[in-house]
């Protein structure tokens, strides 16, 4: 395997094994916010909801879109390698 997609291979995984938690437990967070501060939460739920929509539309995506680019890099560099090329004629 190739160094560059090695390594985003890596990157993406690491990603998505790291955003899916996150999304997964953001109504926990909410609750522990909520009930632990009362009613002066709002400036925490505030960042938490920012944490959240960052996580659920970056993170997992980006991690995904890293495993694809690992996958389009390899094969692209073993038909580069091996001097094969598909004609559509």
């Amino acid at each position: 395997m190739d160094p560059t997609s090695k390594k985003c291979l890596i990157v993406g995984i690491i990603l998505c094994i790291v955003g899916a938690p996150l999304i997964r437990y953001t109504p926990d967070l909410y609750f522990a916010v909520t009930g632990g501060l009362g009613a002066g939460a709002e400036v925490g739920m505030v960042a938490l909801d920012l944490l959240s929509t960052i996580v659920q539309w970056v993170v997992v995506p980006l991690g995904t879109t890293f495993i694809g680019a690992a996958i389009v890099i390899e094969t692209l560099l073993r038909r580069w390698r091996h001097g094969t090329e598909d004609n559509y004629n």
